[in-house]
């Protein structure tokens, strides 16, 4: 069933089902046409869409369902700015996950930076900018952020419109094209735990540097960096 209810909190998760026998299968029904039919459960807190499942026409049914808190948008290769724009209405959306977003541009982000509770962002796939970031800027619950871009056009001069996210604990900044130098703009973040920064320039020397800044701080993915065994 597409539709399950526990705890009071309604879940449309379209990517899977359960079986009787209490087994997870992949359902097969690829159009986003149960998304009309999703809104007309007004608690619906969760929903989970995958590849034809998300679709901008179908997106449009999320519009005026005040109570999701959770959506997650996966392989999503058909989705563009357009669609993303019915996301950015939800008024108290606290998680959003959209992977192989590979349409998506910097002024999705734009869409979302209303959405004053969210707290998890994930973006990947898109051709995102130092605009983008700007965008986020205004997103003060966050507390997780991870832009991810097809095309690695973030820069040092993006991380300057974090500073201001105090909430902030995971940060995804791998492929990227920041340094060292753009890393001064993190020194702010007292609440920051993670941050990957994976195939960028940046180097041991820099993330050492922050760490000292920031003492919770764990930075991964630089030259030499190597997982401790509980990671």
């Amino acid at each position: 069933m597409l539709f399950s209810w526990f705890t009071g909190t309604a879940r449309v998760r379209a990517v899977a089902h359960d079986t009787d026998a209490g087994q997870q299968q992949v359902n097969q029904l690829l159009t986003d046409e149960a998304l009309f039919y999703v809104r007309k459960f007004p608690r619906v807190r969760l929903l989970s869409l995958w590849r034809e499942q998300v679709s901008d026409k179908g997106l449009e049914n999320l519009r005026g369902m005040e109570h999701l808190e959770q959506v997650f948008l996966l392989n999503a290769w058909g989705l563009t700015d357009d669609g993303i724009g019915h996301v950015g209405t939800l008024p108290n959306l606290k998680f959003l996950n959209v992977s192989n977003g590979q349409q998506l541009t910097d002024e999705a982000v734009r869409q979302l930076g209303q959405l004053r509770w969210l707290e998890m962002l994930v973006l990947a796939g898109g051709r995102f900018t130092d605009k983008a970031l700007e965008h986020v800027k205004g997103l003060s619950s966050l507390k997780t952020l991870w832009i991810v871009p097809g095309v690695p056009d973030i820069t040092d001069d993006g991380l300057r419109h974090l500073s201001g996210l105090a909430k902030l604990e995971d940060l995804f900044l791998a492929k990227t094209k920041i340094t060292n130098a753009g890393l001064v703009h993190l020194r702010g973040l007292k609440n920051l735990k993670e941050l990957d920064v994976s195939e960028t320039a940046v180097t041991k020397e820099g993330a050492d540097e922050l760490m000292k800044s920031l003492p919770n701080l764990k930075v991964k993915g630089y030259p030499g960096w190597e997982p401790s065994k509980s990671e």
